[in-house]
């Protein structure tokens, strides 16, 4: 892997400054630049080949996939299924097998189901290392900011410095999104990146037939090869954006990198993931800001539907468009236009759990 805006004097600048960049697989059967955009990383003081101390990396997962990107045929409950994310050596490719979608990719991309995926990292040996999944998620296509998913620490280390991730779309037929090969070091200092974000694109795993979200079940009898969804390709434009000249990120990969003492191997980084359930790599020190043990801090909102956490804290639930707990209404006044809309909320809740529950 390399940068392809790096120099040897740009490569100086990653000590101290974010960049952007794109990624250049070094790999014969994919083209450049078509895995996945690094948005930007920052070198750390950590040497990968010196590093003797459990290195880990704590990571979020965060849909970009919206209807207002991706416009055609959205689906009106959509959902992410498990996101995953392992560590390995250079030697593992999994979107590839002969060029075709391995069978964990395959089931990933179909039934959102990742015990397949397991099986086969288990079965890759010593290529992998370590393994995490995050919480699969319905869309909440009010509330942006809680279309997120927390992943447990992966450990990387010098032999197993790569990352790759994969999560599924639901529904589809066989599509996905994700990254591999991603290098957690750099290349020019050897050192861990401290900080970096991955945004990656929608992937069709070449083993459905379907058209369409809602379309699944249309087995192809010859597997193609797994490809980029991008506008030439889309089917019925599903992806492409408004302007309809390009496919925009589905979703990203956040990463920080946490290193134990070396009197504490499996350390943990403390308040991961936060208790009120913020962003915190998106709007840092939003756990502090917003703690639903201090009640002078943050306020405890009217949960709308399925969607929101079942306690759920803005420090200002007004200002985030919401009703706070407290029965007011924003204007410190109880109306009965504040009743509805708590009534309608509740049946929100109750008709989304009912619809939720049968379609898994």
């Amino acid at each position: 892997m390399r940068l392809t805006t790096s120099t040897a004097a740009g490569a100086l600048l990653l000590a101290t400054t974010v960049i952007q960049a794109d990624i250049v697989m070094e790999n014969e059967l994919i083209i450049s630049n078509e895995v996945f955009d690094l948005n930007y990383a920052m070198d750390s003081e950590v040497e990968a080949v010196r590093q003797r101390n459990e290195t880990q990396f704590y990571c979020i997962f965060r849909s970009k996939w919206t209807v207002e990107d991706h416009p055609e045929h959205f689906p009106k409950l959509a959902r992410f299924s498990t996101p995953v994310l392992f560590s390995h050596t250079k030697q593992y490719t999994p979107f590839l097998k002969n060029r075709e979608a391995n069978y964990g990719i395959e089931i990933i991309a179909e039934e959102g189901f990742t015990s397949k995926m397991q099986e086969q990292l288990d079965q890759a040996g010593d290529m992998v290392h370590d393994y995490g999944e995050a919480r699969g998620f319905y869309l909440n296509r009010k509330h942006y900011d809680l279309n997120i998913a927390y992943f447990p620490p992966i450990i990387v280390t010098d032999d197993h410095p790569y990352l790759s991730g994969i999560a599924g779309f639901d529904p589809s037929p066989d599509w996905f999104t994700g990254f591999y090969m991603m290098d957690t070091r750099d290349e020019y200092s050897g050192k861990f990146w401290s900080h970096f974000k991955v945004q990656t694109y929608p992937w069709d795993a070449g083993t459905d037939g379907g058209t369409i979200y809602e379309d699944v079940d249309h087995e192809l009898e010859f597997p193609e090869p797994v490809h980029r969804i991008t506008p030439e390709n889309a089917q019925n434009k599903i992806f492409v954006s408004p302007m309809g000249d390009e496919v925009l990120p589905v979703a990203e990969f956040e990463c920080i990198l946490h290193v134990c003492p070396a009197e504490e191997p499996g350390c943990r980084k403390p308040d991961w993931p936060p208790k009120n359930g913020c962003d915190v790599l998106l709007y840092p020190e939003c756990d502090n800001y917003c703690d639903p043990e201090v009640d002078e801090v943050c306020e405890r909102c009217v949960r709308e539907s399925i969607l929101d956490p079942e306690i759920l804290y803005y420090p200002d639930c007004c200002a985030a468009g919401r009703e706070p707990k407290t029965g007011k209404d924003c204007a410190g006044r109880r109306s009965d236009a504040t009743s509805l809309r708590v009534g309608n909320a509740a049946l929100w809740v109750f008709l989304s759990s009912w619809i939720a529950f049968w379609m898994l």
